[in-house]
């Protein structure tokens, strides 16, 4: 079960004591799992299910209890900055006008909203109920009495899990399409599922790794140092390729991995864990330190081997070229065996491949000419390792990776190379729908908050450089809730489609964008277009939308319609991309605040005035 920290702070009343205050904690820590912590007046922990922490202050507590604020949240990014604070919301309970509790849940915010408010509800249950006196049911329209307990509290957390259910039934169809094992992760970085046609391929039992982080299994051939960075890189929530580390099997026989990964958020643009493709090189491996201990065996070695792979002499001659060679490229080893040009095989005109280059000893600069990324092995000295794609490569070419190994005589001196052929066309066709699945909204299919922030940024930095105009547009759908209560969630997601694809239809310019910035809000941003520019996209929106004709009872008109904030870089010259955003978002409040469905322009001055409506 999902550990969310959970904390009441409430000052004491003739309804609400201590007593009362240490079940709620002990309810909450029996049956959820939660730490639940109760506040006096002052901030002091006088109940808690951690009895360790009763006594000690909570000082975000006092400043509320004080009137001061109604609420305080931090976000993740707010929470990554510092080492004292976490993700989480902190709110005030008014009871009958009266400031009587206050208490912070810490956790991913998308979840910890509503229990604030079930938490607050079961507060003011408990003293109405105390009262003589019945409280509706804050989550339903109208609610008729009821009582909340842990069972009702757990319903409204499994719908929390909803959408990453719906995401872990993506992940498990795409990962069928490797032929390797696909891996997930939690937020905390712990092994929650594996998957795909080949995780056997792991050589361990699949227990062995759940709950646990990559750094907290016995892992080996990785330096402290390499470890460290790799959990730095992690914890940085960035994409990470080829991470190579050994283990031991089952069975004791040491393994060698290659696992690369890519962070997910969700819609609000919040980490919610890694998923990442896996490869078993133990074959590959094997055969580079079998060949760096015994060149003798290196016939042996490469005709036995089921990864295509052949080897050339100091005067870059073909001396091997296995079968798997031949059924990769369609070349037998009679074709290409004692001649230079075995490039044929690969390329269309004459250039080096990575084991030429490899004998020749070629610098770093030398290399980039042909394979412009590539890594030095770091289990063989002279060792190179890359990706490049193939156009004569089976019928349409292929992506391999290569791995070229010295070979060298008593005296270190090279006298060939060997290189191994791996075809992970797949693999790389798997990244990349993994790429786009973390850019893009999973309901609406148009791009997510994460590409959002990617995307204004850098074309505020290219703002910067070249003295262009950037409008920002942000839309909101009027009175979406009442459409949600009313016609169901279902229909709800059913009309965010229509309208993000309706928009996105709208924008001809392959530089402009439009995402999900949040729950029923969409962003458009319009690089190069100026105020009048925006004007006539936000007015396009407005008429397009009309004539989807999407009915809402709870509109005057008796359709959905959506009102929209506009703001353009050039109404001040001091403006900052906060500053831009914060006028579109303020905008969008004006249009909300002068009869929605229309658009707003932020102008010069600060103010902002209505401008366009539908037809």
């Amino acid at each position: 079960m999902r550990r969310v920290h959970l904390a009441l702070e409430g000052r004491m009343s003739g309804h609400f004591d201590i007593r009362l205050g240490q079940q709620i904690c002990d309810i909450f820590s029996a049956e959820l799992g939660f730490v639940c912590s109760l506040m006096g007046e002052n901030g002091r922990i006088v109940a808690s299910g951690e009895r360790a922490w009763i006594g000690s202050i909570h000082p975000i507590a006092a400043q509320i209890m004080r009137g001061e604020m109604d609420e305080y949240s931090v976000t993740l990014e707010e929470a990554a900055k510092s080492d004292t604070i976490r993700e989480g919301i902190n709110t005030a309970i008014d009871f009958d006008g009266v400031r009587v509790a206050n208490f912070c849940i810490v956790g991913p915010l998308e979840f910890v909203r509503p229990l604030a408010q079930v938490v607050r509800f079961c507060v003011k249950f408990i003293l109405r109920s105390r009262q003589g006196a019945v409280v509706p049911d804050p989550l339903v329209d109208g609610g008729s009495p009821s009582i909340m307990n842990a069972t009702n509290l757990i319903g409204i957390l499994n719908q929390a899990e909803i959408h990453i259910e719906a995401r872990d039934r993506t992940w498990q169809e795409l990962a069928e399409l490797s032929s390797d094992w696909f891996w997930a992760q939690d937020a905390e970085f712990r092994f929650i599922g594996f998957s795909g046609t080949a995780p056997e391929r792991l050589r361990r039992e699949q227990s062995d790794y759940f709950g646990k982080r990559r750094w907290e299994l016995p892992i080996l051939g990785v330096s402290p140092e390499e470890l460290a960075e790799h959990q730095a890189i992690c914890e940085r929530h960035e994409p990470f390729h080829d991470f190579e580390y050994q283990i031991l099997s089952s069975e004791g026989v040491p393994q060698y991995y290659r696992v690369s990964g890519i962070p997910v958020f969700n819609p609000q643009g919040e980490f919610v864990g890694y998923r990442g493709i896996g490869t078993n090189v133990t074959a590959l491996r094997i055969a580079e330190l079998a060949i760096k201990e015994s060149e003798r065996k290196l016939s042996q070695i490469v005709e036995g081997s089921p990864i295509p792979t052949f080897v050339i002499d100091a005067k870059h001659r073909i001396t091997h070229w296995n079968g798997a060679c031949e059924k990769l490229t369609g070349l037998s080893e009679g074709e290409v065996l004692g001649r230079t040009d075995f490039w044929r095989a690969f390329c269309s005109e004459q250039q080096p491949q990575l084991a030429d280059l490899v004998v020749t000893e070629s610098k770093e600069d030398a290399i980039a000419i042909y394979y412009q990324k590539f890594s030095r092995s770091t289990l063989i000295v002279g060792a190179i390792e890359t990706e490049a794609y193939f156009q004569k490569v089976g019928e349409s070419g292929r992506w391999l990776h290569l791995t070229s190994v010295p070979l060298r005589d008593s005296g270190s001196k090279v006298i060939g190379a060997i290189e191994t052929l791996q075809d992970i066309t797949e693999q790389r066709a798997a990244r990349t729908l993994l790429e786009q699945m973390a850019l893009h909204d999973g309901l609406t299919g148009i791009a997510n908050r994460r590409c959002f922030d990617e995307k204004i940024n850098l074309e505020w930095k290219r703002k910067q450089r070249d003295p262009l105009c950037l409008s920002l547009l942000i839309l909101d759908v009027d009175h979406f809730k009442i459409y949600n209560d009313t016609y169901g969630h279902p229909a709800g997601d059913r009309c965010l489609q229509r309208i993000a694809s309706a928009i996105e239809q709208l924008l001809f310019r392959p530089s402009d964008i439009v995402a999900r910035y949040g729950g029923e809000e969409f962003a458009v941003i319009l690089p190069g277009s100026d105020a009048k520019g925006a004007k006539i996209v936000a007015q396009r929106i407005l008429d397009r939308v009309a004539e989807l004709g999407i009915p809402h009872s709870g509109e005057e008109g008796g359709q959905v319609t959506i009102s929209i904030g506009i703001a353009t870089s050039q109404t001040r010259s001091d403006m900052s991309l906060e500053s831009l955003i914060s006028s579109a978002d303020k905008a969008l409040y004006k249009a909300k605040q002068s009869g929605r469905n229309r658009f707003v322009t932020d102008q010069p001055e600060g103010t902002s005035a209505p401008e366009g409506a539908s037809n």
